[in-house]
């Protein structure tokens, strides 16, 4: 649930900023900072995680901030731009909290030998949220005020995680490190297949000494080829990033609208194919990861995403559209002359562009760099170094999510002006006169990205 969590408050206000830019008149920064908020939050959640986990049971933190999402749901469905932004912190705080306890807390209780099936289970299901959102978003998009239902299905299934904390138990690890061996060692017992588990018991206490042989300066220094491994984990999380995936996640429907599904509910429907394609990515990972191996499959992601960015550049690149502005309803694009509308099977192609960006990421940088920095780091060390690597990819991602419609904007505006020094334009096998709408190819939306 934690995950499900995760992945749909996250996902939700792709579908959802299209109906709110025109109840609220939400503008380019407007939106930009709607969407992005839930990462300032997030790095707010991330840069205090460390501390709180040290002094609270994972448990406890869990059911906070399970009542911080019900707190931000609320506040998100409040009919004012002030509000939204203000829930949208709070839920960035919040499942920022709930996934770094989840991921712990799973990996605390699990046996070894299925610890990284159980952990990875939290990746799928957060993909498994992404596409929960696209559906919700598709299935109230045409209802009044869908956009809230869309933010406040968060609450129950909120609800449902905080009674089920309830039913678990505490973790071994915790209890050994507060010096409650006897309550750890029940619990092993509880939650394992076979009887004897103090050599377990042994290695939890040496894996806990292990950690209090570095400090958070070690991160950046050359004991262990820390430097290295940091510029390693740096570099791998920040093109995680620039491949233009948190675009794909956030504006997927405003993009896909703009090159030709011209209704709010074709391009939200469009979305539910991108959310389906990471699921099945995913999936296809949890089972391969081990046996392919962690490089391989980056190298074949990454190749697969040059391919599908490089058509998805091509085919928008040559659709003739008169453009005014990405960020106004209903995304005033159309074509030239007014009785032609994009192509069919452009406008597939685009699609496939984007299933295909979408499926190779998932298949590659999404979860294999995850797996792959839980394995560089030492173990007395790697949960702060993992954190520090999480506030800068969050922070990353603030900046591409922050800027991407008016960088999108302002390149359709410089076409715009490069245009209007032509009267004429020639399309095909006529001419056309232009009218301060000049005929200009829409800009690639993950051109910024290349």
């Amino acid at each position: 649930l934690g995950g499900l969590l995760f992945g749909y408050s996250y996902s939700n206000i792709s579908g959802a900023i299209l109906e709110l830019q025109k109840i609220l008149q939400l503008g380019c920064n407007q939106q930009e900072i709607v969407v992005s908020v839930i990462l300032i939050g997030g790095i707010v959640g991330a840069s205090t995680g460390g501390y709180i986990m040290d002094r609270l049971e994972r448990r406890t933190v869990i059911i906070a901030t399970s009542c911080g999402l019900i707190l931000g749901s609320v506040l998100t469905m409040g009919s004012s731009y002030a509000l939204l932004v203000a829930g949208r912190i709070v839920n960035g705080i919040s499942i920022t909290l709930s996934m770094i306890a989840t991921c712990a807390y799973i990996s605390e209780i699990a046996p070894a030998a299925k610890r990284g099936l159980l952990v990875s289970m939290v990746e799928l299901m957060a993909v498994f949220g992404i596409l929960l959102a696209y559906v919700v978003n598709f299935s109230f998009v045409n209802i009044s005020n869908g956009w809230k239902f869309t933010f406040g299905i968060v609450i129950p299934i909120a609800l449902l995680q905080i009674i089920g904390v309830f039913y678990i138990p505490s973790s071994p690890y915790f209890l050994i490190k507060k010096g409650e061996d006897e309550k750890a060692n029940l619990i092993l017992k509880r939650t394992r297949f076979y009887s004897e588990t103090s050599g377990e018991l042994n290695n939890i206490k040496s894996f806990l000494n292990n950690e209090s042989n570095y400090k958070c300066l070690d991160m950046f220094s050359s004991k262990s080829n820390m430097n290295f491994r940091m510029l390693i984990g740096i570099s791998l999380t920040f093109f995680l990033q620039v491949t233009g995936q948190p675009n794909l996640l956030f504006y997927s429907s405003i993009m896909l609208k703009s090159v030709g599904f011209e209704s709010v509910s074709a391009a939200t429907l469009a979305s539910v194919g991108l959310g389906l394609v990471k699921m099945f990515g995913t999936i296809v990972v949890i089972f391969f990861v081990d046996k392919v191996g962690r490089r391989t499959l980056l190298c074949v992601g990454a190749a697969a995403m040059m391919v599908s960015l490089s058509i998805i550049g091509i085919a928008s690149y040559n659709i003739p559209m008169k453009f005014i502005h990405i960020c106004i309803e209903p995304n005033h694009t159309s074509h030239l002359p007014e009785t032609e509308s994009v192509s069919p099977v452009v406008k597939w192609v685009l699609l496939c562009g984007l299933l295909m960006c979408g499926l190779a990421y998932s298949v590659s940088f999404g979860p294999v760099v995850w797996v792959l920095l839980s394995e560089i780091f030492p173990v007395g060390i790697k949960g702060r170094a993992m954190s520090f690597i999480g506030m800068f990819q969050l922070i990353v991602n603030l900046l591409i999510s922050l800027t991407f419609l008016n960088v999108t904007g302002k390149t359709a505006e410089e076409a715009s002006e490069n245009g209007l020094k032509a009267e004429v334009c020639t399309m095909s096998e006529y001419s056309l006169t232009v009218e301060l709408s000049p005929l200009i190819p829409l800009p690639c939306p993950l051109s910024p990205h290349f």
